[in-house]
């Protein structure tokens, strides 16, 4: 499976930081804040807030941990959002 160009993420409301660090997630699995930053070229300063709307939108999964860690869904579980995320639009 490969991912798909961040930009197709744009066409649902994500804003640049936010498809940047779920496209870095998507590839991590699981990461902490500092990860996604560092694989996603996001600024420390924007991480935590693309990822609480990530969650809120149900395409991550926020682990109650210390450090917070975040998770990536299953397609099957996050739907059609990361099915695009994945494959762009059809």
């Amino acid at each position: 499976m490969h991912l798909a160009d961040p930009d197709h993420l744009e066409h649902i409301g994500l804003t640049l930081y936010e498809r940047k660090a779920l496209m870095a997630l998507m590839l991590c699995g699981v990461a902490d804040a500092g990860t996604l930053c560092r694989e996603g070229n996001v600024p420390t300063s924007k991480i935590y807030l693309a990822m609480e709307k990530l969650a809120g939108l149900g395409l991550v999964q926020v682990q109650p941990t210390r450090p917070k860690m975040f998770a990536a869904l299953p397609a099957e579980v996050a739907g059609p959002m990361s099915t695009l995320a994945f494959n762009g639009p059809q």
